[in-house]
């Protein structure tokens, strides 16, 4: 791994999901990971802009391909969508509901 790589892995964790100044703890698929936890309101899914919709940010190494299962301060949430902008961050969107009416 080169050093810009290494440098920029490691201010993710000691900075942008440090649960000691911006993120907490949730669940993915089981593991316990740092996470920023956030309401969008400015969404725009599927072409349509949405009244907000709750959002995490995480490592990308920290989510699994495909739909995991997420929680949130013991609140279960579906996968609606995930961005990947190979930053070695992913942004993902959540909905209460099994099936997200989006």
């Amino acid at each position: 791994m080169n050093r810009f790589r290494k440098d920029i892995e490691e201010d993710i964790a000691e900075v942008f999901i440090d649960t000691d100044d911006f993120a907490q703890n949730v669940v993915i698929d089981g593991a316990t990971v740092p996470g920023l936890f956030f309401r969008d309101t400015e969404a725009v899914l599927e072409g349509s802009a949405v009244d907000g919709v709750d959002c995490l940010i995480a490592r990308r190494s920290d989510v699994p391909d495909g739909r995991p299962a997420i929680s949130v301060d013991g609140v279960p949430y579906a996968v609606v969508k995930i961005e990947d902008d190979h930053s070695g961050m992913v942004k993902i969107y959540l909905s209460k509901e099994n099936r997200p009416r989006f």
